[in-house]
């Protein structure tokens, strides 16, 4: 699994030929330019980070 915010920038090496890309277009749109195939590109919508589930820390108290 790839997670695409995090990696944006990166270039991945799939195999001893593929070199893929990982390109931010916008804040919602992700794009993969395949390197041995420059006209290859893929766009992906990027995963919202405000979706993500809120994690809330309860307060220990002392006794």
């Amino acid at each position: 699994m790839l997670i695409l915010s995090r990696n944006i920038g990166e270039t991945l090496r799939i195999g001893k030929e593929a070199e893929i890309e990982i390109e931010a277009v916008s804040h919602d749109q992700v794009q993969l330019r395949v390197h041995s195939a420059p006209q290859a590109v893929i766009s992906l919508p990027a995963p919202a980070r405000r979706k993500l589930p809120k994690v809330r820390f309860k307060r220990r108290r002392r006794v």
